[in-house]
């Protein structure tokens, strides 16, 4: 035993003493009020009779002379067909007198028929018992057969009894003292109700380690120890009160129970010890011993057969192939077959012990009798240990596997993080680069363009087609790049780890509004009418993250005028409150255009996928604007559905999950861009041009550029001089701060990233010095343009954002709002 561990060893031993200590009080077989063995005396005669006789004919001369002594209280006769009857003489000599409170027990719960006949003035009486009949025909309710018994002090009864049973003829026979029982407690044993609950708490750790290493040989072990115990239950009795009037049938398939034991045990012990690998020869014998195990439990639950004998015989053979496994374990020194003999020993010795009693060749007592309960009991602690102590080194390994994989982890996730860090620095910064020399490409075009037509205008000639066709794809070539860079910052920002919402009142009317002025030259160019129907939302603002908002509607409204041409979008807005604590923003935009096939709406809202490569070589773009407005809705805990049919359109429906909202004066409104005379109006897609030289509203107002880039200094001054302005320019925030000092500017355009003093701190600055703040609008036009560069662009004071590259009809739309809303603004203060 030099292979197992200590504490396993010192436990075997231990279970092992147990066992004979036990063993030597094995033989008592009357319990009764006084301590005295003498107290009552029992002799025990027996008689097999083939011929059915009764009680009567047993009562007669010639068959009383049959009767033979037996030298044990506990008779013990193998397996015998004719019947058994039991001559019990006994003699009550207690000192004390007690009256009708004698007890007879048999603690073998299996035996199928029992007649007993108690002697009475006018004859014998019989009770009729058994496990063939249901266990409420019991006299006294327990697990094993007690009878009461006459009582006559210092006199000697006689009773008879009857067995007949196709389970082995074991009859361990005590004599209890009813009174003593009840005052001692010893009516009933509840040694073996103890045990089962212990090896029913086995089976529930069992199962929980076989759950969680999810081992074959485990569910092997699960399966032939509950079974064993299963069929412990049975032998033992103990099962029989819980089950009723199913006790008959329990009894009749014990063996079939006991095939699929010996089967799944044998299963488990060949995994243990991989007998394939060491014997494949003994592996197969082992398997066409389980065969026969199969057929032999399927025969038992298919037929009335008990087949005792023949699975007495099998079940011998399984006591010696297991023996064997472990021995040729041994002899191929695998360390691991020492824990198979400390756990399995018990059990094998346990079966063994009770075949070769049942068989006659081993005296019955209490041992014999509970051997394969105890074996099994002390193989379940025993498997226990052996479990838990492997669990534990799993455990150890398992903590030592996790921790470095957390520390590799943790090392993984720094340089994500700092990859992701240097990633989002890289967008943002080549956004910026791209911007701003695309700021002076795309304004540049757009002065040449108009100078082009005005030109042409004044000499009164047409504007070549040719030269045309190439402004219009100057024109949708900038305005693909400006698409593509405006998708790629969104999606990365969304796929940031941490991205937060900014909730806050807003009025989601006008977002709507602003996004059809940005778009309204795409509109036209595609020769599309524009509809909308948002009345409902004039007078109401909503609790939810404005810039997550605008991005969502600016999307599907490109992606509405993209894939239609000379067509119609139709954009509508509503509020619903089903209840008083919420209520759901809905926003609908349809379009009359090519639409999407069933089949790939699904498809559309993935990451960098489009319905087909057709829709990419006809259209562009990377395919990751509905994905980017999915994640977003995902955030904002709204919904994204779309229909759409092929040739007739798509419908998109956003549901945003308002948190609150509340009402706000309606007031009136005008928009150069949508006649609001009507609910359901069409784009105007014209816009006035300024004459310059003509009556110039806006000619007194002084607007300053904050730009550090020479090109786009050029690119808005020329562009608010076409307008009529004469601005003045400032290359960095702090000449901005000291022109504001000495001159009287009206609306201020602040670059964001310029150095000496960025546009941040120069706006709040300005503000500081700003005698009505409510006068000077400051508009943003900057290449940083995701939502976060919006909403700081806010928080530092700024009113409104231009992202570059800015357009003449943007820039003209951004002077005419603010222009209006000084006006207004002016002529309050003044009333």
């Amino acid at each position: 035993m030099n292979y197992l561990p200590p504490i396993l060893a010192k436990v075997f031993w231990m279970l092992l003493l147990s066992l004979f200590v036990t063993a030597s009080f094995a033989n008592i077989t009357t319990i009764t009020d006084e301590n005295s063995s003498k107290a009552i005396d029992v002799k025990i005669l027996y008689l097999f009779d083939q011929s059915s006789a009764g009680i009567n004919e047993i009562l007669k001369e010639p068959f009383q002379k049959k009767f033979e002594l037996h030298p044990s209280a506990s008779p013990n006769f193998g397996f015998q067909s004719a019947a058994l009857w039991l001559k019990i003489n006994f003699q009550d000599k207690r000192t004390k007198p007690y009256s009708d409170d004698l007890l007879l027990e048999i603690a073998s719960p299996l035996l199928d028929h029992i007649e007993l006949y108690r002697p009475t003035k006018s004859g014998f009486t019989l009770f009729t018992t058994g496990v063939k009949a249901p266990y409420q025909h019991r006299e006294i309710d327990a697990p094993n057969f007690i009878f009461y018994l006459p009582h006559s002090p210092y006199e000697i009864v006689t009773v008879y009894m009857k067995v007949q049973t196709q389970s082995p003829l074991t009859i361990p026979l005590t004599i209890k003292s009813l009174h003593g029982s009840f005052t001692e407690g010893k009516l009933l044993s509840y040694s073996n109700t103890l045990l089962m609950g212990l090896l029913l708490l086995i089976i529930s750790y069992t199962f929980l380690s076989t759950v969680s290493t999810k081992e074959i040989e485990q569910y092997y072990h699960l399966l032939w120890f509950t079974l064993a115990t299963l069929c412990s239950g049975i032998l033992s009795g103990v099962m029989f009160p819980h089950v009723g009037s199913y006790s008959t049938w329990f009894a009749n398939n014990l063996w079939g129970f006991g095939s699929f034991t010996a089967l799944f045990f044998l299963l488990h012990l060949s995994h243990y010890v991989n007998l394939r690998a060491i014997n494949p020869r003994l592996h197969n014998i082992t398997l066409t011993i389980l065969f026969v195990f199969f057929l032999n439990a399927l025969l038992i639950f298919s037929t009335d057969l008990r087949l005792w004998g023949w699975t007495f015989l099998i079940l011998s053979v399984c006591g010696i192939i297991g023996p064997a496994i472990i021995g040729y374990a041994i002899y191929s020194r695998q360390r691991t077959v020492w824990f198979a003999v400390a756990t399995f020993f018990p059990t094998l010795a346990g079966l063994l012990t009770y075949i070769t009693s049942s068989a006659g060749l081993l005296p019955s007592n209490w041992l014999t009798l509970h051997a394969i309960f105890i074996g099994l009991t002390v193989t379940g602690v025993l498997k226990v240990l052996v479990e838990g102590d492997k669990l534990n080194e799993e455990r150890n390994k398992s903590y030592m596997l996790e921790l470095e994989n957390s520390k590799a982890l943790e090392a993984n996730n720094q340089l994500l993080a700092t990859t992701n860090a240097a990633k989002d620095a890289f967008l943002s910064t080549i956004s910026h680069e791209l911007r701003t020399p695309l700021n002076g490409a795309s304004g540049a075009a757009a002065l040449l363009i108009e100078s082009t037509q005005s030109t042409a205008a004044q000499q009164n000639i047409d504007v070549p087609s040719d030269i045309k066709e190439l402004f219009k794809v100057i024109t949708n070539s900038i305005n693909e790049i400006i698409s593509l860079i405006n998708s790629i910052i969104n999606f990365s920002e969304l796929h940031s780890e941490n991205q937060p919402i900014h909730n806050n009142y807003f009025n989601p009317y006008n977002p709507i509004i602003s996004l059809v002025e940005q778009h309204k030259s795409a509109i036209k160019a595609q020769g599309n009418d524009l509809h909308l129907s948002i009345d409902s939302l004039i007078a109401i603002e909503v609790l939810s993250d404005e810039e997550k908002y605008k991005t969502v509607l600016g999307i599907v409204l490109e992606n509405a005028n993209k894939f239609t041409r000379n067509g119609c979008v139709t954009l509508k807005g509503s509020i619903e409150k089903p209840d008083s604590e919420h209520a759901k923003l809905l926003i609908s935009i349809a379009d009359t255009g090519e639409g999407i096939p069933q089949s790939d709406i699904t498809k559309i809202t993935e990451s960098f996928s489009q319905a087909d490569h057709s829709f990419s070589r006809k259209h562009g773009g990377l395919g990751i604007g509905l994905a980017v407005c999915k994640k977003t809705m995902n955030l904002l805990g709204g919904e994204l559905e779309i229909t759409s049919e092929t040739n007739k359109g798509t419908h998109v429906q956003l549901t945003f999950e308002i948190s609150s909202f509340r009402s706000i004066p309606e007031i009136g409104h005008s928009n150069p861009v949508v006649d609001l005379e009507s609910t359901d109006i069409a784009l105007k897609t014209t816009t006035p041009t300024k004459d310059p030289n003509g009556n110039n509203p806006y000619a007194d107002l002084k607007v300053l550029i904050v730009e550090d880039n020479k090109t786009n200094q050029l690119i808005t001054k020329k562009m608010l001089q076409k307008k009529g302005l004469d601005p003045i320019v400032a290359e960095n925030g702090a000449v901005a701060v000291d022109l504001f000092r000495d001159k009287k500017i009206d609306m201020i355009f602040m670059d964001c990233q310029m150095p000496i003093m960025d546009g941040f701190e120069a706006t709040r600055h300005i503000r500081r010095l700003a005698t009505n703040n409510d006068l000077l609008p400051i508009i943003a036009v900057t290449a940083n343009c995701s939502n976060e560069d919006q909403r700081k662009c806010k928080q530092s004071g700024m009113d409104d954002f231009l992202a570059k590259p800015i357009s003449y009809d943007t820039l003209s739309t951004i002077i005419e709002k603010w222009a209006k809303k000084k006006a207004e603004a002016k002529k309050a203060s003044s009333a």
